[in-house]
């Protein structure tokens, strides 16, 4: 990891960091890895003391690696920010709530300092984070709604290509995507003010 973002910082680029526990698609199992389901006892994406104590361990190994790579020191590494959740989407507020409040705590006692964001499209409204929308089609409505909902943090899109997007109206093979379909929707996250990934 830590020779990723030296080789980022080499080229001039910043990162944002998608540390998980839950990282999303491409990765199998969304980024968790494969030996979870061999424990059934293990809560995972919950405020599951076993499942808690794994992430916190993880978090340590992590920030081993980036903690003099973070753009909040001295230093002004590349690393900007950490993404820690990613299309957590259940109904039920207090237990997202409080996983994700333990989630950014255990963050930052291991000793990530950068911003955190989550993309879970606002199905939680956590203070701390920077929440994110996740989408391909009609991003200048909805990241209109988005400066409504957090107007004093940063508006920021990750751009999901049509077949690797649960949100998406329609289903488009990757190969079928061209230059001005790409410049369309960022000039929608850009006419709102906002940030694409």
């Amino acid at each position: 990891m830590a020779r990723c973002i030296d080789i980022a910082e080499e080229l001039g680029l910043k990162v944002v960091l998608r540390a998980g526990p839950v990282v999303g698609r491409p990765f199998d199992g969304a980024g968790l890895p494969n030996w979870l389901a061999d424990h059934p006892e293990i809560l995972i994406r919950e405020r599951d003391p076993a499942f808690m104590d794994l992430v916190s361990r993880w978090y340590g190994a992590l920030s081993k690696q980036i903690a003099d790579k973070q753009a909040d020191l001295e230093t002004e590494g590349p690393v900007l920010a950490v993404q820690l959740e990613h299309e957590w989407t259940c109904g039920a507020i207090e237990d997202g709530r409080s996983y994700l409040d333990e989630l950014i705590r255990l963050a930052r006692e291991r000793g990530l300092s950068v911003p955190v964001m989550t993309a879970n499209n606002f199905w939680q409204d956590i203070d701390e984070s920077i929440e994110t929308w996740i989408g391909w089609d009609d991003l200048l409505a909805n990241l209109r709604q988005v400066r409504s909902l957090q107007s004093d943090k940063p508006r920021i899109a990750v751009l999901s290509a049509h077949d690797n997007d649960l949100y998406s109206n329609q289903t488009v093979k990757e190969s079928d995507l061209n230059g001005s379909d790409l410049m369309q929707r960022i000039g929608e996250v850009v006419a709102t003010g906002g940030h694409p990934i």
